[in-house]
């Protein structure tokens, strides 16, 4: 039981930094994206991410 225990505790802190340099990476990119001037406006960004929950929400009915 504990042997399982510590397993998923190890397999959960894995995935988790997983996660963080994922997450770290997409956001190097970005700022390197920025820098190069290739960035989008607040604005742009949010309205993008609106028409794509509206469109999932249609599609899921």
């Amino acid at each position: 039981m504990i042997t399982k225990a510590l397993q998923t505790l190890t397999q959960t802190h894995q995935h988790y930094w997983e996660w963080v340099e994922e997450v770290r990476s997409g956001v190097e990119e970005a700022e390197a994206e920025l820098s190069r001037g290739e960035g989008i406006p607040l604005e742009t960004a949010i309205e993008q991410l609106q028409e794509k929950f509206r469109k999932a929400r249609e599609v899921q009915g």
